[in-house]
Formats: C-alpha cells, structure tokens, sequence
C-alpha cells in the first residue's frame, strides 16, 4: 500500500459515509481545520493524534490497514474499500461466511478481475496473483 497518509484519511472517513469533515473532527475529537490539514497533506498527524483517530470506534476496524495495509476480517480488521463495497451491498463485514465474498466480488467489480483459483494465502486470476 503506498497511499499517503491523506488518503488513507479521506478513505476511512467516506468509507464511513461521513461526508463532512466538520463531522469527522467532531467525532474524533480534534479541531475541523487539523482535520482538513492532515487530509490534504498540508501536514502529518502525530502520534497521539493518530491513536486517538485509530481508537475511534468509527474507524478502529481500518487501525491494521491504516499502519500496514493488511486486513485480518477475522480480528474485525478491514480496508475501507471491503467496508464500502459491502454497506453498498447490504452485507455484514461482521459475519465470516462472508469474507471472501466480499473480497472476491469487490475485486471483480473495482478491478474486472476473473478469479480462477482460491488457496489460503492467494488469490489467483489468469496467471496473477493476489497476496490476501
């Protein structure tokens, strides 16, 4: 994952369907302008701000993606795109029959991609593969 920090921001909130920043800051709990600052890239949130973004109910369930760019649906740990995809879709991200679901149908419908192969660790499409 090489999304700037900003972006990652700006796709937890809308994933979120907060559309106002304004909203955002209020429920995190920092002022609307730093909010705006962090996701423009006008600056970088510390430390502390940071786990107090990633500790909001909200949007403690992107902590792992935010800081890796990993998921781990079974801990409650998703990227705000499977979130979006699967509200859009009237699915749980709650319920575990429905993971790979989910992350197989958001692959197809954002990336056109024919999934071939499912193993553990891998998701292969016509000669591609796809680490989990």
């Amino acid at each position: 994952m090489n999304l700037p920090i900003s972006e990652r921001l700006k796709l937890m909130r809308e994933s979120e369907r907060i559309t106002s920043r304004n909203e955002a800051a209020e429920i995190i709990g920092i002022p609307h302008n730093a909010l705006w600052r962090y996701e423009t890239g006008e600056s970088i949130p510390k430390g502390d701000v940071m786990m107090k973004i990633l500790n909001t109910p909200r949007f403690e369930k992107y902590a792992l993606w935010f800081m890796t760019g990993k998921i781990a649906p079974e801990s409650g740990q998703i990227a705000p795109a499977l979130a979006l995809w699967a509200r859009r879709n009237n699915v749980s991200v709650l319920r575990p029959e429905n993971w790979l679901s989910i992350f197989l149908a958001y692959l197809y419908e954002n990336h056109r991609v024919t999934i071939c192969y499912v193993t553990q660790d891998h998701v292969f499409t016509r000669g591609d593969s796809y680490d989990r």
